[in-house]
């Protein structure tokens, strides 16, 4: 462990950061400022993260908001190290913390992408505020079905409480099979004499009562209800704890809870009362029944056990039968009746026989060849056991009485069918009838007319004047009008108005009226019916509405509408139509296609004549051709042909849909030229999913780049063409560019990368995130093989790099050599006693050290072609100066120049010019020690607004405040070596100049930057 702290803390095998930067104090002072500005900032984001989490600790992927923090730190770290290795070259620590915050932002970037689904997954703000919406509404209305629910069991309990004989209870099966009363009301202490709370506490106080017979019906009602969950109905026989015996009725719903139990909601009522009186009724119509059988005509009995049948004198009468003769056996007996009622009576016989029910059937016999209809009644006499021993009863003719009856049901059942018809047709047809009885004004409704008025039909029919308010306000004097003539004229009317029911809605009625007279011919009833049309005045508002938007729409919609009629003339033409035709729509109607369109006419003939004849439609038929609009230019259309059909279903016309399509072909054609490029361009293009980093497209020159057969690579991670080597993965690769990408939207940069076989090689790429129609958002990555490229650009930046130092050199020697030059003039001018000839070497020296200032500049600069002459001027008239022994005191300097890159073949001549002017200026300008200034300018002038690359409008002045040119002074006729260098240098530079003698001497040479002849100098082009 020791000895992994010392490595990672060594830094004296290393050089430090620093010398990268050469020891330049601006340039680390930047690195040193960035950096520390950076993980500051790294510093800050984390404590906020770690702040927010834990203030927000319900918010969801709290832990990936802490890892990103984690990250954020260690990013941060890695900046501080930086800073740390410009002294302290201690790499191994650096590059452990570059290690952890590469494996911290892997596993974050791991989370993220995990965490993607869950994120997309969660709702928008928008939903997020619609379900809270729909929340509070649903909270609402359960909060107001709850205190509804209240309401009502409250309202509930009062009932059962206040019941006379009754009582309401709630009764659960738990689980375990036991029941348990959840709730009684007060009525059950009248009843069982026992207290609700005590009955809630412990049932058995309840059960106990029942009588033990009673017992084992009661159990079973209650586990058929609990089975089937059908209604417990039941009488019970109790005895209260008084003594008093009592007959219950209890009856409930069962309902199944969601925790699997069964709750009964039900009444007991005490129907002790009930039972009594059934039982007095019961026997008081047994008398009844043996006394009506003392005059009926005939009574039987018929025992059992001998099968022995006794009738009375009249029932032998009843059926023809001769009373001296014996009384006939039980199948003689019938046989007596029709054989479908004789089975009737063998049935309840036996029925009879066996459960000991008594009987009453009507039945048909025919004793004399005549049907007569017999009342057969029948009862069963039991002995000690409780069998039945003998069967009695009566027999009566009541032929009369039923086919009264039959006759009387046949009418009530034709006028029920009557009655039900005419209901459902009036309720059908929201039509209702009505009378209006004038003597008694009395009105007649019926049940389909309260509807229709919103009425309930068990109330009396409204009085004349309350009709009239019923009525719209705005339609009553049109409706009494009416009246008034119908009365007054015997006038029937039909007439269509407004009423407002009582709940306030408005409804269209149509009402016929008809007039019925007295014999002397006055008005006495009103009678008609009326008709709900409410639906109909709907339906024809929302069809003329739809009609106004199908107008409105054909009018104004973006495409072509129109229709033909049989001879294919138009009949309607939309402004869309008209427009595309170049035709105003007017200008179409009762033409043909043939007038109006030449060109495109005959090419839809066939297809009028195949909807015309077969009555087919046909659908996007694509057509091209001139229209009037634009004469000469080929447009294409889509267009569609409906035929439009009489009432016997036969083609009466044309109705033609156009879309112009011109735009949209030439998209297409666009389209697949593009889809060609892709396919057959030079550069390997991609696609890769930006969720997944997964090829999804790859045309053949990438394929082929990389190595792979087609759409080999489709499905795979795009890290798979990444290069990797020891230190670094082809997944910290593909990181590292998607990182770019997603940062700046696009991105170019160069990326080694690998082939199928495992070859190497460098790429420069393309990229940006695409939203594709099919694919969704993917990454596109254009990628061009630059490894040739890359190898000759190194060869050549070594080749340059020699070439510079070659040049550096050639640029010193020349200066040494124009320097030695210059020495030997200045020691010849010391050895010359001729001030000529010494003022003549002088000059020359200074022109020599002016070009040899050039050659010191190039060298110095580290750029080998061109001079930044706001420095070099500066330089060379201190040396002038130097060389003419003037101060600056005497002679005040004052340079104006721009910040101007010139380039040798300018800088050279340009130099010339200011030493021939500036010496120019120091030896005759100012005689006798004079005191002045010497200005020299250089700028650039405004721009032109054509101008071509690298060329510059520059202006150099220089100018004295000294005693200025001679009057006769003409630059054309002077023939002195400084005045026709200047003229030639200026010449060379093929620029202009100007000279002003005004208040001294101003030479204004104006020249195009980068325009020198080097055809007229010694100096060759590099």
């Amino acid at each position: 462990m020791q000895e992994l702290l010392k490595t990672l803390v060594a830094y004296k095998q290393f050089v430090p950061h620093g010398h990268c930067y050469l020891w330049k104090p601006e340039l680390v002072g930047l690195h040193i400022a960035s950096d520390f500005l950076i993980a500051l900032a790294y510093y800050s984001i984390p404590v906020t993260l770690v702040y927010f989490v834990r203030k927000r600790r319900n918010l969801p992927f709290n832990s990936v908001v802490l890892l990103f923090a984690i990250f954020i730190l260690t990013c941060g770290t890695s900046h501080l190290a930086e800073i740390w290795t410009l002294w302290y070259p201690t790499y191994w620590l650096s590059g452990c913390i570059k290690a952890i915050t590469a494996l911290v932002s892997l596993y974050t970037s791991l989370m993220l992408i995990e965490l993607i689904p869950t994120v997309l997954a969660l709702p928008s703000s928008g939903q997020m505020e619609a379900a809270n919406r729909e929340l509070e509404r649903q909270i609402r209305e359960r909060q107001q079905a709850e205190m509804a629910l209240q309401e009502r069991e409250v309202m509930l309990r009062g009932i059962g409480d206040n019941l006379p004989n009754g009582a309401i209870y709630q009764v659960t099966r738990e689980l375990d099979g036991s029941d348990r009363f959840y709730y009684l009301s007060t009525g059950i202490e009248k009843l069982t004499q026992v207290k609700a709370e005590d009955a809630l506490k412990d049932s058995s106080l309840l059960y106990r009562q029942v009588i033990p017979e009673d017992l084992p019906p009661l159990q079973a009602a209650v586990d058929k209800s609990w089975r089937e969950l059908s209604v417990f109905d039941i009488q019970l026989r109790i005895l209260t704890p008084s003594g008093q015996l009592k007959w219950f009725h209890f009856r409930s719903m069962p309902r199944k809870l969601p925790d699997g139990r069964v709750a009964w909601d039900g009444l007991v009522v005490d129907v002790t009362e009930l039972k009594h009186t059934e039982e007095t009724l019961r026997k008081s119509k047994a008398l009844l029944e043996e006394s009506q059988l003392v005059a009926r005509l005939g009574n039987w009995e018929f025992e059992i056990a001998s099968q022995k049948i006794r009738w009375s004198k009249q029932l032998f009468e009843l059926f023809g039968r001769d009373p001296a003769k014996s009384e006939p056996n039980y199948q003689e007996i019938l046989q007596m009746y029709y054989p479908e009622d004789a089975g009737k009576l063998a049935q309840a016989i036996e029925q009879a026989i066996s459960t000991g029910e008594s009987y009453k059937l009507i039945l048909r016999a025919s004793p004399n060849e005549s049907t007569i209809y017999i009342e057969e009644i029948g009862y069963a006499e039991f002995n000690g056991d409780g069998k039945v021993i003998r069967l009695y009863g009566t027999s009566q003719d009541v032929t009369e009485r039923e086919t009264a009856l039959i006759k009387g049901q046949k009418a009530k059942e034709q006028l029920q069918r009557s009655e039900t018809l005419l209901a459902a047709a009036q309720k059908i047809a929201h039509m209702g009838s009505w009378e209006w009885h004038l003597a008694p004004q009395k009105q007649i409704w019926s049940a389909e007319t309260f509807c229709i008025f919103g009425l309930n039909p068990s109330q009396s029919a409204p009085t004349q004047a309350e009709f009239i308010q019923m009525v719209h306000p705005e339609d009553r004097p049109k409706l009494q009008k009416q009246l008034v003539q119908a009365i007054a004229k015997g006038k029937p009317f039909n007439l269509e108005y407004r009423i407002v029911r009582p709940d306030g809605s408005l409804r269209y009625l149509e009402s016929k009226a008809e007039v019925a007279y007295n014999p002397q011919g006055q008005t006495i009833r009103l009678y008609g019916a009326i008709l709900d049309i409410t639906e109909r005045k709907i339906l024809e508002r929302e069809l003329a509405y739809k009609q106004q938007l199908l107008d409105a729409f054909i009018i104004s919609a973006p495409i072509g509408i129109t229709i033909l009629d049989r001879e294919t003339r138009y009949l309607f033409i939309n402004e869309a139509l008209a427009e595309i035709n170049g035709i105003s729509a007017t200008g179409h109607i009762g033409k043909t296609p043939w007038d109006i369109i030449p060109d495109i006419a005959p090419k839809q003939q066939k297809l009028f004549e195949h909807v015309l004849t077969t009555g087919e439609a046909i659908l996007d038929f694509e057509l091209s051709g001139e229209t009037p609009k634009l004469p000469g230019v080929i447009r294409t259309w889509l267009a569609s042909y409906f035929p439009i059909l009489s009432e016997e279903s036969q083609p009466i016309g044309i109705g033609i849909v156009v879309v112009e399509i011109t735009e949209r072909k030439r998209v297409e054609q666009m389209l697949e030229l593009q889809a060609v490029i892709t396919r057959n361009i030079a550069e390997g293009i991609c696609l890769v999913g930006v969720d997944n980093g997964i090829f999804v497209y790859a045309n053949p020159k990438f394929e082929q780049m990389f190595g792979y057969d087609s759409d080999e690579l489709i499905g795979k991670h795009v890290s798979i063409v990444n290069y990797g080597d020891e230190h670094t993965t082809p997944e910290d690769v593909n990181q590292a560019i998607r990182s770019i990408i997603f940062e700046h939207g696009e991105a170019t940069y160069e990326v080694h990368n690998v082939k199928k076989d495992g070859t190497p090689f460098w790429c420069s790429a393309t990229a940006s995130i695409f939203d594709h129609p099919e694919y969704g958002k993917v990454i596109v990555a254009v990628h061009q093989d630059i490894t040739e490229h890359k190898q000759a650009k190194e060869k050549i930046k070594a080749s340059l790099k020699e070439k510079e130092v070659l040049l550096q050199e050639i640029h010193h020697r020349v200066k040494n050599n124009l320097g030695i030059v210059s020495s030997l003039l200045q020691m010849q001018c010391r050895r010359t006693e001729d001030p000529q000839a010494t003022a003549i070497l002088r000059d020359s020296q200074n022109r020599i050290g002016s070009i040899a200032l050039v050659h010191e500049k190039l060298y110095r600069s580290e750029d080998l072609a061109n001079i930044n002459f706001a420095q070099y001027i500066p330089d060379l008239t201190s040396n002038l100066f130097d060389s003419y022994n003037v101060k600056s005191s005497q002679i005040k300097l004052n340079i104006q120049v721009d910040n101007t890159i010139l380039d040798i073949e300018t800088a050279i001549p340009c130099s010339l010019i200011i030493n021939e002017l500036v010496s120019n200026s120091l030896k005759y300008a100012f005689p006798n020690n004079r005191i002045g200034e010497i200005e020299v300018r250089l700028y650039q002038e405004n721009k032109p607004l054509i101008q071509k690359q690298h060329e510059r409008n520059l202006t150099l002045i220089v100018r004295d405040n000294g005693i200025g040119l001679p009057a006769d002074f003409d630059c054309k006729k002077t023939k002195t070596l400084g005045i026709s260098l200047i003229q030639g240098l200026t010449k060379q530079l093929r620029g202009n100049i100007e000279i002003n003698s005004h208040q001294g001497t101003e030479f204004k040479i104006t020249f195009i930057q980068g325009n020198a002849s080097s055809s007229e100098t010694n100096y060759k082009p590099r």
